[in-house]
């Protein structure tokens, strides 16, 4: 009998010891894992009254290789973002004219404190030639524009929203409208606004759950579910302006460049733009700033608007007059944000309810900064003293005071610094702190109740609904045997009529595409942009 091979011996042996090693390791790293807390977000613990810088945060690490300098001008060149409040994201998209091709998205997540980019750009844009303007590419995804503050997020049907703005690379004004989804990453193009091109203001609703935009003196609104658009208003042209609406005020005030303007919001009809004629520190400040950042919070029930430096400004509509308030920072603040972009702040400044801070952004090689405001200090600004957690607030809405028995309605409602909503009255059930619910049909008059609760306290509103008895169908006995000379009735129309939106498709080709040349009905005020 021969020698044993050792060989054997040694390989089991070996394996072994090896799997007792990576057992080890791996009760090691469970152990470390587990055991270490979880990184806190220093957003959290930012206090009232202070600036935050998040290091190293330049939205340019994200972009597109090979790197091309004209992605400074997502920022640099007229544009904007909007608020994801259901990710916690800050959406930016620019570009457009002569300044950028690329038509990619950014965001900037407040959870992770870091900025990725969505998708690729349409990279043939970037060798069109010189008065080439695509509003719709080959690939179906909308041409590079400068979006001014055309952006709004749709909490209920969860996309990015976006109407106007300067094309690249002719610099035209276009009146296309479009939506991203953020689940699929494709963007679905939609009725063309009735009015809109460059320097367009918009503000979201969360009442109605509809859009509106002002542009050239005109005031459009915009109704997502149905895809149509209204015009509500007409005055003298002027544009660039930023936009915001008060959902408990029922106001969208609109202003920049030496202009201040209100509209108080109906569900129908004509709306007369009026002066804002605001008073107190700030007025002209705001009035007078290029494009400042300007947005509603929820959590104070007030505008909240900055132009540069560490202070920051309020606006109170529920005063007569309107009143302007400077806030400045913390005596004890030691960060100051970089000042705003040369041609505007417009949707880069924005109020994150999941935090009740605020996001800032100036650069794409600059760091993302966060302001946090409370609702003391902006009614004491003077006071040294500490300040309480911001209140509960809630807006509930109804777009139909009054319908025939047989129809419904929809409540919109909007809820700040709550964790939890109950429907009661004329509906039921558990509620998400914001969205919109179509209900009926109704038969009878009903009231609506919605009641949010959270750690800052609880807050309740309702809505009356008014139901009037169905028209009687019945005919009265026929006193003639003559037939009837009534004409047959018109079908009916929905929205602002205009051109039909085309089809993304090309006959025989097997091929998505849809290509418009933007028309040079309107041309880009920022001639000198480079």
């Amino acid at each position: 009998m021969g020698a044993p091979d050792r060989r054997v011996g040694m390989r089991f042996y070996g394996g072994h010891c090896m799997r007792r090693l990576y057992a080890v390791l791996f009760t090691l790293v469970a152990v470390v894992s587990t055991g270490l807390p979880a990184q806190a977000n220093p957003i959290d613990r930012l206090a009232p009254g202070h600036w935050y810088k998040v290091p190293g945060s330049f939205m340019k690490d994200v972009a597109p290789q090979p790197y091309d300098s004209k992605v400074r001008n997502i920022i640099d060149a007229w544009s904007g973002a909007a608020f994801d409040t259901k990710r916690h994201r800050l959406v930016v998209w620019g570009g457009g004219h002569n300044d950028y091709w690329g038509n990619e998205l950014y965001v900037f997540d407040v959870n992770t404190l870091r900025w990725q980019r969505l998708n690729d750009p349409y990279w043939p844009a970037k060798d069109f030639g010189w008065g080439v303007g695509v509003t719709v590419l080959p690939d179906g995804s909308p041409g590079s524009r400068h979006t001014y503050d055309g952006m709004v997020y749709l909490p209920v049907q969860d996309r990015l929203w976006e109407s106007g703005g300067s094309i690249w690379r002719s610099g035209n004004g276009v009146q296309d409208t479009e939506e991203f989804d953020f689940s699929t990453l494709k963007w679905e193009h939609k009725l063309r606004a009735p009015h809109a091109a460059d320097g367009v203001a918009t503000g979201y609703d969360p009442v109605s759950g509809h859009v509106f935009m002002y542009w050239c003196g005109w005031l459009t609104e915009y109704d997502p579910v149905a895809d149509t658009w209204a015009t509500r208003g007409q005055a003298a042209c002027n544009s660039s302006f930023v936009g915001a609406v008060d959902p408990v005020n029922r106001k969208f005030v609109v202003l920049g460049r030496g202009k201040a303007y209100v509209y108080a919001l109906s569900s129908s009809g004509s709306i007369a733009r009026q002066d804002l004629g605001a008073v107190g520190d700030g007025a002209s400040v705001m009035m007078n700033a290029n494009a400042p950042g300007f947005v509603y919070d929820p959590a104070i029930g007030k505008f909240v608007g900055w132009a540069g430096g560490t202070e920051v400004y309020t606006l109170d509509l529920s005063v007569s007059p309107p009143r302007w308030s400077r806030i400045p920072a913390a005596a004890d603040n030691t960060v100051t944000p970089t000042p705003p972009a040369h041609n505007g702040t417009y949707g880069r400044w924005q109020y994150v309810p999941s935090k009740n801070v605020f996001i800032l952004v100036n650069g794409v090689d600059q760091d993302v900064y966060f302001y946090k405001l409370s609702s003391a200090r902006a009614a004491s600004p003077t006071s040294g003293s500490s300040s309480p957690a911001p209140t509960a607030s809630l807006s509930l809405g109804v777009d139909k005071g009054t319908v025939v028995s047989g129809s419904g309605v929809r409540l919109t409602w909007n809820g700040g610094n709550v964790s939890r909503c109950t429907a009661s009255g004329g509906w039921s059930g558990a509620k998400a702190v914001s969205g919109s619910e179509g209900v009926g049909p109704l038969s009878a008059d009903r009231v609506f109740t919605l009641t949010c609760s959270g750690s800052s306290g609880s807050v309740a509103r309702s809505v009356a609904v008014s139901v009037t008895p169905a028209p009687s169908t019945s005919s009265p006995p026929s006193t003639s045997s003559a037939p009837s000379t009534s004409s047959p009735a018109s079908p009916a129309g929905g929205g602002v009529s205009g051109p039909a939106k085309p089809v993304l498709s090309s006959p025989g080709s097997g091929v998505g595409v849809r290509v418009r040349i933007a028309g040079a009905a309107f041309s880009d005020t920022d001639a000198g942009a480079t």
